[in-house]
């Protein structure tokens, strides 16, 4: 299971007042069930209004029996007395006011209480003491922690819609010590959930490693003592599995890879030429929902077979793919209108005679209405793809993201690549300000680009001073916080010291398309063939492609801690990224505190969650994936999953 189907069914279950569910899985038909549903009303706030709407639809809360949803301040929202209310909400005092509030006014029938993360003693017996008072106690059914307040993305990807976490920490100059414990303690509490949905069973705890001197050592501190404290609290746990500790960390357990934003800014700003990445970069991608730039929105679906084929490959790929499947879809309706005589596109003009009967086989007929509703929801999401690559198209060439990408792939020192790049800066139609400075900011921290001498680096800063804009403060800022942290960044080790999973083909029989070979792809994408120049634009994409081998810093560390050297290396014999990650925190919070543990440093692990405190990126949860083979598993979150210009605002404290 993924970490979505895992939330999911957690949910479904809590909607169905926390018993075991129907089916198991929400989106499966239950038609055939002849269990009776009750029907009731679900309230949330906002936040967990975003867990929800990540991962289900009006017709999935509907299969579960939720005939209305709303939120908790609603002004809209209005008694119901004779249905059940289930109340899925943070454990707030606020929040928890409110529903105190309703029980007095006799909002619902009954009320079943369940919470994002874990209510406080303190918090509860407020709970307990008003319902009590205002003589409401006993409509009070059920009262859960659900531990899942955490936003889904992909099926294995997540994030807790915590804003600007990196510059809070390291840029704001106001901001107190309890305030970023305060921040790493609500970190903390949320990746606890995330392992708790993940892990029924204590021994399938994790094993923590941690980057040392930083916000994730704070977190990944106050991580351990929640886990411990769980342990110790836990039923299942016995004093006879406490002293066998040694055989627990013999299971196939994961590993969690906590490290800070400051292990990679690089590609957090870097131009990305993959469907997902591209998608979150040019449009606006929020809770699986994507927003054009003329304000129409596309829900991207839990059966949008499209998206989950097609969400990692490169560009030119999915265009290819977008018109296969729409090809097999009239294949499809073309079969069936020839052996029933019905076409399914048009079942208005079924052939009638002069009496009103039906000429065709009515049997024949019903075979295809039965394909009906699968064949509508296909074409639907075919076309909304459609929409979405002609879009991402024209922005392709209206602002040369691509030249951005190439430039990001070339060797800075060439002073052949170097021009180009100053030529690209003073090109008033190529790009905006923001792309300029990410591709800037990109190259300086991938090459040490303040190494080159004086004269060369001038070239960089003179364009730049030409500008008088906020963004500019993200050039200041990374000077300054490099420096002052030494980070450096070495292409060279970065591209070769993790295992290679094919991904390094050089290949160009499948992304070296001709132009017009893509052209011919983009028939139909806005009911008319867009202009031929477009297909030069999937070409070059295609042969840029090419030369995309390289793994992310990110990738490398999670490499080097799920499969360490089996062989006994001496310091020099280390690349970076095994010296780095030989300096993590190695924390098992299954084994007592006080006793003497093996380190995990040579144990290899096929489940992995990877975290990253101050935000991540579609790119590097895309590069986690292709490094993963068969048998590996990687779950990515951070904080806030955040666009490379939304981070560039960042970097500059906008």
């Amino acid at each position: 299971m993924t970490l979505k189907d895992h939330q999911i069914a957690a949910i479904q279950k809590m909607l169905l007042f926390n018993v075991s569910n129907i089916n198991s899985n929400i989106n499966e038909s239950s038609e055939n069930d002849d269990q009776e549903i009750t029907w009731k009303i679900l309230i949330m706030d906002k936040f967990s209004t975003g867990i929800i709407s990540s991962i289900l639809r009006v017709n999935d809360l509907l299969k579960v029996g939720v005939t209305c949803h709303t939120t908790l301040f609603s002004p809209q929202r209005q008694p119901i007395p004779d249905i059940p209310a289930i109340y899925f909400v943070d454990p707030s005092r606020k929040n928890l006011e409110k529903i105190i509030q309703d029980l007095k006014n006799d909002f619902y029938d009954e009320y079943y209480l369940n919470f994002t993360s874990n209510i406080s003693r303190e918090n509860l017996e407020f709970l307990a003491k008003e319902a009590v008072k205002i003589g409401k106690f006993e409509q009070i059914k059920q009262v859960f922690d659900q531990y899942l307040n955490f936003v889904i993305s992909d099926p294995n990807i997540f994030e807790f819609e915590m804003e600007k976490i990196w510059s809070n920490f390291n840029l704001n100059n106001l901001i107190t010590e309890e305030e970023i414990n305060g921040k790493c303690e609500e970190i903390a509490s949320r990746l606890y959930s995330v392992i708790i949905t993940l892990n029924s069973n204590i021994n399938s705890l994790p094993i923590l490693r941690i980057q040392p001197g930083g916000s994730a050592e704070i977190v990944g501190k106050l991580l351990e003592t929640k886990l411990r404290e769980y342990i110790l609290s836990s039923k299942k746990f016995s004093d006879s599995s406490s002293n066998n500790a040694n055989s627990i960390g013999d299971l196939d357990r994961s590993v969690l890879v906590l490290v800070d934003r400051n292990v990679d800014f690089a590609s957090m700003i870097s131009h990305s030429l993959y469907y997902e990445c591209l998608i979150a970069e040019v449009f606006k991608l929020n809770r699986n929902t994507i927003t054009l730039p003329n304000g129409s929105k596309i829900d991207l679906d839990n059966k949008d077979f499209f998206w989950k084929n097609n969400n990692l490959l490169p560009f030119p790929e999915v265009v290819e793919n977008a018109e296969l499947e729409l090809n097999k879809y009239k294949q499809e309706t073309e079969e069936i209108t020839s052996k029933t005589g019905v076409n399914i596109t048009n079942l208005q003009n079924l052939n009638v005679n002069k009496d009103g009967d039906i000429q065709q086989d009515t049997e024949l007929i019903q075979k295809a209405m039965s394909k009906l509703p699968e064949l509508t929801a296909k074409k639907q999401f075919i076309d909304n793809h459609f929409k979405i690559l002609s879009e991402l198209i024209k922005q392709l060439g209206s602002l040369h993201l691509d030249k951005f990408y190439e430039l990001e792939q070339e060797d800075i020192y060439n002073i052949k690549t170097r021009n180009e790049f100053i030529e690209t800066l003073k090109d008033t139609e190529s790009g905006h300000l923001a792309d300029k400075i990410r591709t800037y900011l990109y190259i300086f921290l991938k090459t040490n680009m303040n190494q080159l001498n004086a004269n060369k680096r001038q070239e960089f800063q003179n364009f730049m001073d030409e500008y008088d804009s906020k963004l500019l403060d993200a050039i200041k800022n990374v000077y300054r916080y490099q420096k002052l942290h030494n980070m450096n960044y070495y292409t060279s080790e970065i591209n070769n010291t993790a295992p290679q999973n094919g991904s390094n083909n050089t290949d160009t029989s499948d992304n070296g398309k001709s132009a017009s070979y893509f052209s011919s792809k983009l028939y139909g994408l806005a009911n008319d063939k867009l202009q031929d120049s477009m297909g030069s634009i999937i070409s070059r994409v295609s042969n840029l492609l090419n030369s995309d081998n390289g793994n992310l810093p990110l990738t490398n560390i999670v490499s080097s801690i799920m499969n360490p050297s089996v062989e006994k290396k001496s310091e020099d014999e280390l690349n970076m990224y095994e010296k780095l990650t030989r300096k993590y925190l190695d924390i098992d919070p299954t084994m007592k505190q006080n006793s003497t543990i093996v380190s995990s440093g040579n144990r290899r692990f096929n489940k992995c969650l990877c975290f990253v405190v101050g935000g991540g990126s579609y790119l590097e949860y895309h590069n986690l994936q292709k490094y993963i083979y068969s048998d590996k598993r990687i779950i990515y979150g951070s904080t806030k999953l955040i666009s490379p210009n939304d981070f560039l605002d960042e970097l500059a404290n906008i």
